[in-house]
């Protein structure tokens, strides 16, 4: 794994399959991150690191990295199913516009699963 001492993460989507395993990794190397997750986490030793935040509300997103200053942001949200309509399906790439946007803003290192 790689050296991760002196980085802050914030991972969005954070409670679905990938990033509960992901997170139990990090916690196993004491890791210091964060998980935004509009649904709670799977395993109990993961609600210490859980904010509850549905990506949709950017002003709340927006705030919540301002806030936590990441340095590395995993971005794991996004919808699984196939049933959207199109004005949703709009919406959603909208909105990985902006948080984009608000990461080129604050310079950080962006790794998409």
């Amino acid at each position: 794994m790689m050296n991760l001492k002196n980085e802050k993460i914030l991972i969005t989507g954070g409670s679905g399959f990938i990033g509960t395993n992901l997170i139990d990794l990090l916690i196993k190397y004491n890791t210091d991150f964060v998980n935004i997750d509009k649904n709670a986490p799977k395993k109990n030793k993961h609600f210490d690191f859980w904010h509850e935040i549905n990506i949709l509300n950017t002003k709340k997103l927006e705030f919540k990295i301002n806030e936590y200053k990441p340095t590395i942001l995993i971005h794991l949200a996004g919808r699984t199913d196939t049933f959207g309509k199109k004005l949703r399906i709009m919406k959603i790439i909208q909105l990985e516009r902006k948080i984009y946007l608000m990461l080129l803003k604050i310079n950080l290192l962006l790794i998409e699963l």
